[in-house]
């Protein structure tokens, strides 16, 4: 009647699974972020916008190359 319960090693195991599911989740969602930068000679980015303060603004989207 006293000891450990049979479900304590099943319940660890299965925390382990959910932690990994959450993981490649994430994992995916930044994977999908994934974005390329191309530069010209001058540094200045091809996609991207300058604001009126003169600071250079870009979006990151799925597949956007800079």
């Amino acid at each position: 009647m006293r000891g450990v319960s049979w479900l304590a090693p099943v319940l660890l195991s299965l925390r382990d699974l959910g932690d990994f599911n959450r993981a490649t989740v994430v994992k995916q969602k930044v994977a999908a972020l994934l974005t390329g930068f191309i530069t010209m000679p001058n540094d200045n980015p091809l996609a991207a916008t300058q604001a009126a303060d003169g600071a250079w603004t870009a979006s990151l989207e799925p597949g956007t190359l800079f």
